[in-house]
């Protein structure tokens, strides 16, 4: 067990040659524990993490757990209408085989505890597109991971394949834990994957660093769904890397709901022609909430389309920022790329930063981008108030509709409902009817 003498840096730095190195990702993880030497973990002089408060975090008493097994937790608290899915669950990191139902072991499981080392898409994939993001928790992540999910359906999996990650947390002890997911999505391919995080306690500081990469071939088709309702003392580094070939589709959802400081990186790259990427999310921190979503979308070959919208609100003490850059590279002509971030102050002692960026280098393309930060409107809230509704009530019904549109064309109707439910609770609104 690797403990904490000055800071999480130096207890990674020197317990690097006695935690873990396997054997067949050993040059991959020496190379990344070589960049995290030399760089450290981000910190506030950096322009993309200027608003993060990391040095408090980082400096606190971690332990990084051994291997823990539960053989009976009940799962009907962390339940998502995800019906017929294969459920992969991770306490603290670590695959729990006892818990996780998966019919297809051999497409679908933990990269550790199967030895999927050796499989040639692990081998192929495992660390290619996040090293390229040259940031010190990836790189930590790449070092240090402990377990994760490996996901590679075959390709012409016509059946739509579903895929639940339940990320646990046990914080009894306070923790630093990393887990890294890949999911490699064959031609043809359709899936719905939702990746949820919760907590089994809340006793202690707990700090997560996750990192998944989603390489998603020709003509596939992928609805990605990420989840995070974390207690007061979690807080996690999230990474999300997207690597799409020619055609394939991609819709991904993003509700951060709890947690003491969640940073999520979502970065798209649309490698071939014809690939599509929509990107939604929602946050809501409250309290002294801190949530921080960068989006990067590389547009890096033509006749490419992505559209993003991004909505926020921010209450009591709380802060929110937004960061979203749209590349287009010089040879992606006929690009479609929008962007939209809009935001709500519930009060004064809460802070929003938002940054809209657009890097065209091709001459024919269609690119937009736009955010806006307010409060909710006095007119309607009148309205509503003229004809008999509170205004607590009414504040909620405007707050619960600016919601829905981030979430109003999943395919899936019941995880539709879920989410807005989950919204509906933070905002202590009980309406009749899922309409809103």
């Amino acid at each position: 067990m690797i403990t904490q003498t000055h800071s999480l840096v130096e207890q990674l730095s020197s317990g690097f040659n006695t935690f873990f190195i396997n054997s067949q990702l050993a040059d991959r993880q020496k190379a990344a524990f070589s960049f995290f030497e030399e760089n450290g973990f981000p910190h506030k002089k950096m322009e993309d993490w200027q608003y993060l408060p990391l040095a408090g975090l980082l400096s606190l008493p971690y332990e990084m757990l051994p291997k823990s097994n539960y053989d009976q937790l009940n799962l009907t608290d962390y339940y998502v209408p995800f019906d017929n899915a294969e459920v992969l669950v991770f306490v603290n990191g670590y695959f729990q085989a006892q818990l996780s139902t998966v019919q297809n072991m051999r497409d679908i499981s933990s990269w550790k505890d199967n030895d999927f080392q050796n499989n040639p898409y692990f081998q192929q994939y495992w660390g290619k597109f996040a090293e390229a993001e040259k940031d010190g928790f990836v790189a930590a992540n790449l070092a240090f991971a402990q377990d994760g999910a490996f996901i590679a359906l075959p390709d012409n999996t016509q059946e739509n394949t579903r895929i639940y990650l339940l990320h646990l947390y046990d914080n009894s002890i306070g923790n630093f834990n990393q887990q890294h997911n890949l999911i490699v999505l064959g031609e043809n391919t359709h899936s719905e994957i939702i990746e949820a995080h919760y907590n089994i306690s809340n006793q202690h500081i707990c700090l997560s660093n996750v990192v998944n990469e989603i390489f998603v071939e020709k003509n596939a088709h992928c609805n990605y769904y990420k989840l995070q309702d974390l207690q007061s003392n979690s807080s996690q580094i999230n990474s999300t890397n997207f690597y799409q070939k020619a055609h394939s589709y991609c819709n991904s959802y993003t509700l951060s709901l709890n947690g003491k400081l969640l940073r999520n990186n979502l970065n798209i790259t649309l490698s071939e022609e014809g690939a599509e990427h929509h990107l939604m999310g929602f946050y809501f921190p409250n309290e002294k909430q801190l949530f921080d979503n960068h989006t990067t979308v590389n547009h890096a070959a033509p006749n490419c389309f992505s559209n993003e919208i991004y909505k926020g609100f921010a209450a009591d003490k709380a802060t929110a920022i937004f960061n979203g850059k749209i590349w287009v590279e010089k040879y992606a002509q006929k690009t479609n790329a929008f962007q939209s971030n809009k935001n709500i102050l519930l009060n004064d002692g809460a802070q929003i930063f938002t940054k809209p960026q657009l890097e065209i280098f091709a001459d024919d393309v269609k690119c937009s981008h736009g955010c806006t930060i307010g409060q909710l409107d006095a007119e309607a809230m009148f309205y509503l108030q003229s004809r008999g509704i509170g205004e607590t009530t009414a504040q909620a019904m405007l707050m619960a509709s600016f919601a829905a549109e981030v979430f109003e064309n999943m395919d899936n109707k019941d995880l539709y409902d879920f989410f807005l439910q989950k919204v509906y609770r933070k905002l202590h609104y009980t309406p009749e009817t899922l309409e809103v």
